[in-house]
């Protein structure tokens, strides 16, 4: 028994010596404290801007179509019918000044009905229409075409008959002569449509590129096609003017008499 006892005995006295590990204790929380969980994140939504919207052209709001009633005075209304060439530009010019130095303040009538012709005579009527001092009002009878579309344009005020129209295009030329006079031609051709091409587009409000774009293909306006495009301002209604009497026939002997130069 004593062998058991002893070491046993040993075992008991050697305890308090033996340095036990306390086991972790977890501190309770205190009172006061408020314990936070932590926020769960946001997920992270990217926003793409929205696509820009395509511009769109405004509108071009039409222009209200004008009719007015015109009633010329027969003694100061000048009709140009027939081409524009150098025999026809002397007659209306002469009779163009004439009414403008028998008076200024009453407005001068002008009745055009052209297919056009000649650019240099043409120019020449332009100039001297700049150069009144009365006020002008033209009337498209039935259709004022190339040279006399820009005619037309120099007028004061410029009305249209229902179911006429009017021709803006490329000018055209004939050559003829040695190749460097040909060459020279052309050039002086070309700077005279050059001017033409400039002083329409200036009247209708467009820029030369614009201008020549439309004319391509040549460019026909009905009345209201006109109005709508700054070549004229309104329609007139009931136009009724006296009609100048007819020429007198050509002679064809006239010709026999005429000296080449």
């Amino acid at each position: 028994m004593k062998k058991f006892l002893l070491p046993l005995l040993a075992i008991l006295l050697l305890m308090p010596s033996i340095a036990m590990a306390p086991a972790p204790v977890t501190p309770a929380p205190s009172p006061i404290e408020t314990v936070v969980a932590a926020p769960t994140p946001l997920p992270v939504v990217t926003l793409e801007p929205a696509p820009s919207p395509t511009p769109v052209a405004p509108s071009l709001k039409p222009k209200v179509i004008k009719h007015v009633s015109v009633t010329p005075d027969p003694d100061r209304t000048l009709f140009f019918k027939g081409e524009v060439n150098d025999k026809s530009a002397d007659k209306f010019i002469i009779d163009l000044n004439s009414l403008d130095e028998a008076d200024q303040s009453k407005p001068i009538f002008i009745v055009i009905n052209s297919p056009g012709g000649s650019l240099e005579a043409g120019f020449r009527i332009e100039n001297n229409m700049d150069a009144l001092r009365a006020p002008t009002v033209c009337i498209v009878e039935n259709g004022a075409y190339s040279m006399a579309s820009g005619i037309f344009l120099h007028c004061g005020s410029r009305y249209m008959e229902p179911h006429t129209s009017l021709m803006f295009h490329y000018g055209s030329i004939a050559i003829q002569g040695s190749r460097y006079e040909a060459a020279e031609q052309m050039r002086h051709a070309l700077d005279q449509f050059d001017q033409f091409d400039e002083d329409n587009a200036k009247h209708l409000g467009l820029t030369l590129k614009a201008y020549r774009a439309k004319i391509d293909h040549d460019w026909w306006l009905t009345e209201t096609q006109a109005i709508q495009n700054n070549a004229a301002d309104a329609i007139v209604d009931n136009f009724r003017v006296k009609q100048p009497p007819p020429l007198p026939p050509a002679n064809p002997f006239d010709d026999l008499f005429k000296v080449p130069f």
